[in-house]
């Protein structure tokens, strides 16, 4: 079985062209029925189209003509790039953003700790109840933080796991 990604937007009469089948032919409807993801009326770059391989060896050499790239060889260690550098910069984002929570947080902490501010929140109920909210709100923003990039690395974890169990499939 090959996996192919279109490169460039197509509809079924054009892709199947490029695959040397013929929409009413047995083959085709293989070709739809390992694929039920994806519209054939109008197929859009970057879809992930699983064909059965070729009867000969012939139809292999066609394949050099076509404009899509066989998932066999770089096209799979592209898209095992592309989703761990998003994943990872997105961790690194969540991990900035706690960071400077977290400074935020001790600013604040510091300066409430301060006699002035002390005795205006002791006169002021009001004062202390917004205070006691914000410090609520600081909290949850932290664990939010830690949740979100807790949940990323699962989420590596798991692509990676569906990934190599992928490549294994694919060879």
């Amino acid at each position: 079985m090959r996996v192919i990604v279109v490169n460039s937007r197509t509809d079924v009469q054009t892709l199947g062209t490029r695959l040397g089948k013929d929409r009413t032919g047995q083959a085709f409807e293989t070709i739809e029925k390992l694929n039920p993801h994806v519209d054939f009326t109008r197929v859009e770059p970057g879809t992930v189209i699983l064909v059965p391989d070729p009867p000969r060896a012939a139809d292999a050499a066609d394949d050099k003509d076509d404009k899509d790239r066989s998932i066999q060889g770089r096209a799979f260690d592209d898209l095992r790039e592309i989703v761990s550098s998003g994943l990872e910069a997105s961790s690194a984002r969540v991990r900035r953003g706690y960071e400077a929570l977290s400074a935020e947080a001790k600013d604040v902490t510091a300066a409430l700790k301060s006699a002035p501010v002390k005795r205006a929140v002791d006169a002021d109920p009001e004062l202390k109840a917004q205070l006691e909210s914000a410090a609520a709100v600081f909290k949850q923003d932290t664990a939010d933080a830690k949740n979100a990039d807790q949940t990323l690395k699962s989420m590596k974890d798991r692509m990676d796991e569906e990934l190599n169990a992928l490549s294994k499939l694919l060879g």
